[in-house]
């Protein structure tokens, strides 16, 4: 993946800002710290460091498919090698990873975790938990293969389902 950072002045959008020391980490859906990935630290560096304003950085992606929360750390601004000080500042970046077959798993909306466990618990009802598997599978999130449409056996046993 490349990246191209730009450092411009929250008081004059045509202005670098020169020095930038920051990082890119990568974080999980918390934000807990320490990152699960710096890439600062993987260069052997404290903090990656921008003279011009400008950053331009090929990395590699590690991270799973999915949504992975990378975020550019902004420790301050000094000449390299000098620790920054002053406040930090930072912007979180979600991006989606394929698989390099172009797959990637599903995003399940987070009302749909909510009302499955709620359903689990007794707190819902089974209608409105149908209600949100509908809801997955007429917007495709959720697909019932043609294949399992078949009539319920004796068992009991739901049809099979995956996501996409």
């Amino acid at each position: 993946m490349q990246w191209l950072v730009k450092f411009i002045s929250k008081y004059d959008d045509t202005e670098f800002l020169n020095q930038v020391q920051f990082d890119i980490w990568v974080v999980d859906d918390e934000f807990n710290l320490p990152p699960l990935r710096s890439i600062a630290e993987e260069e052997g560096r404290q903090f990656l460091y921008s003279p011009s304003g400008q950053f331009i950085l090929d990395m590699i992606v590690r991270e799973e498919p999915g949504t992975a929360n990378y975020v550019i750390w902004i420790y301050g601004l000094a000449p390299d090698g000098i620790v920054p000080s002053g406040a930090s500042d930072y912007l979180e970046i979600p991006i989606r990873i394929y698989a390099p077959d172009g797959t990637s798993p599903p995003s399940i909306p987070d009302w749909i975790k909510n009302n499955a466990g709620w359903w689990a618990d007794g707190s819902i009802d089974d209608s409105s938990f149908v209600q949100g598997i509908q809801f997955l599978i007429k917007e495709g999130i959720m697909k019932i293969p043609q294949n399992s449409q078949k009539s319920s056996s004796s068992s009991g046993s739901e049809p099979e389902a995956w996501y996409s």
